[in-house]
């Protein structure tokens, strides 16, 4: 299921990941709950299997830089309808294929989550991080298909 609003005109849009959201929540609901929250909500996408039925997982699209970062530091939020009880939804950055926001040349492998919000090649994220301990580094594994996110 897919709810979006009409372009923006900005370039870059800034997606999170959402998980751990119940099967009865619905992309309309997703989109006003993060909306009212964070604000500048483009749009939302819940991923469902072969059968269309929800997996529990989607993401959400920010015209707003600000909004997205604001959405990433809450790490969670918690729902509570009155068709369900209280769930807990999980908030991790969207990792997509993106080139090293450095060099330009290279796959953007690697990702801060913590300041920066770029992605980097191996070389470039050395360089840039070299001194600095306190960024954090959400890269992403490919194994055939599928891919696996790992800190």
């Amino acid at each position: 299921a897919v709810v979006s609003t009409q372009s923006t005109g900005e370039d870059k849009l800034w997606t999170i990941f959402v998980g751990g959201l119940h099967g009865k929540l619905y992309a309309q609901a997703l989109f006003a709950i993060f909306n009212s929250l964070f604000k500048n909500v483009v749009s939302v996408k819940i991923d469902t299997d072969e059968y269309n039925y929800p997996t529990g997982s989607g993401s959400i699209r920010f015209s707003s830089r600000k909004s997205y970062i604001k959405a990433i530091n809450a790490n969670y939020i918690e729902v509570k309808t009155s068709t369900f009880g209280p769930k807990s939804i999980e908030i991790q950055h969207y990792m997509e294929d993106e080139m090293c926001s450095i060099c330009l040349n290279s796959p953007g492998k690697k990702f801060c989550k913590t300041e920066c919000f770029e992605y980097f090649c191996e070389m470039c994220w050395k360089h840039k991080h070299k001194s600095s301990s306190q960024h954090i580094a959400v890269t992403r594994h490919h194994k055939n298909k599928d891919s696996d996110l790992t800190h």
